[in-house]
């Protein structure tokens, strides 16, 4: 998968240029080249011009329909689903409604028909699907497939196994916060560096973790969640038990006018702003990441992108991390997106 790995980031790519960067011999190269031709998984592409002297090489790229993965984000009220070629374009988008907001979320039972109908919708079938990753709100045991989402009434539920056993392709299920940074780093704003702290605001605060280019999911799946970090020891009370947890101070319940239970209340974002700010601040602090990507409902609440909230959260900083990067997420529906590239980055894996 070496060749594979370089074609797919590189691409198009000469073949002497595939010697120089695996250390591979160029008749190696070449021979592993043909049978990647022989499977379909690549394509040649026209001469590149050189203005060197003799023939301008061939290149190599990923054959667009050689395979595919579907990405399906599950929220409090809605699936997404993305269906992504070869390359990691996406070939269909399509939205269902899981309930309205005076509905009970459907049980997990029924969930798992839901997603595997929708998956069964999706494909391609022209095109091999390699496998379904789905991306939740809420904490994942990604080795098992497992899930603890309140918010969808599931409690240690063995979702890829019952998936799996209705789709017939390799489930991967991780949190929705991962999955946007993932994304980001596979095609977006962080494609390229190594280091990345991903946040997700929305109605809570999530957060997700790269560090040497892979995923950090910690011992059981938690790590990187900031929005639980105490930043006012006697704040409000969190839905997890505790008082002053930053997703109670920043989150999209902290925004909310309480008299009309609709507008946001201008003060209260001020004060929002600068507790996401000591927040992210704190993290980057801690992990001394590259690049900050901020996604999520409310993210754009924050002029996350202006250099007024750069500035804020440099106010924080530690004079070593004045240089990190931030950014919102580029990519529309980040979070199904990257639940398809979990697919594909396990396929590519060396």
């Amino acid at each position: 998968m070496r060749i594979l790995n370089v074609i797919r980031r590189w691409e198009p790519i000469p073949r002497n240029q595939m010697a120089q960067m695996t250390g591979l011999s160029p008749s190696t190269v070449t021979n592993i080249v043909r049978e990647l031709l022989e499977e379909g998984l690549v394509e040649e592409t026209e001469p590149a011009p050189t203005g060197q002297v003799g023939r301008d090489p061939i290149g190599v790229q990923l054959n667009p329909k050689a395979r595919s993965s579907i990405g399906i984000q599950v929220s409090d009220t809605r699936l997404t689903a993305v269906l992504l070629d070869f390359r990691g374009k996406v070939l269909r988008r399509i939205e269902r409604e899981l309930r309205d907001q005076s509905q009970a979320p459907p049980s997990p039972p029924e969930l798992v028909i839901r997603i595997a109908s929708l998956v069964n919708e999706m494909q391609d079938p022209s095109i091999p699907l390699l496998g379904v990753g789905v991306a939740v709100a809420g904490m994942v045991q990604r080795s098992r497939g497992v899930v603890f989402a309140p918010n969808l009434h599931a409690s240690r539920f063995p979702l890829a196994k019952h998936l799996e056993s209705l789709l017939d392709v390799p489930v991967f299920v991780e949190n929705e916060v991962n999955t946007m940074l993932l994304a980001e780093h596979t095609y977006g704003v962080a494609q390229g560096w190594q280091n990345v702290l991903g946040v997700n605001v929305g109605l809570g605060i999530g957060g997700g973790i790269i560090m040497d280019g892979k995923l950090q999911t910690g011992s059981s799946g938690a790590a990187g969640e900031i929005g639980h970090m105490i930043v006012e020891r006697d704040g409000p009370l969190c839905t997890c038990g505790r008082r002053g947890c930053l997703e109670t101070l920043a989150g999209g319940k902290a925004l909310i006018d309480p008299e009309d239970g609709e507008s946001v209340d201008p003060q209260r974002l001020q004060r929002a702003t600068t507790y996401l700010a000591i927040g992210i601040a704190n993290a980057v602090n801690i992990l001394n990441p590259e690049m900050v990507v901020i996604g999520g409902t409310h993210c754009h609440r924050f002029s996350v992108a202006e250099p007024a909230f750069r500035d804020l959260v440099a106010s924080y900083l530690l004079p070593i991390n004045q240089d990190v990067i931030i950014e919102p997420v580029s990519l529309p529906d980040a979070e199904a997106v990257g639940a398809a590239a979990l697919v594909l980055n396990d396929y590519f894996q060396p």
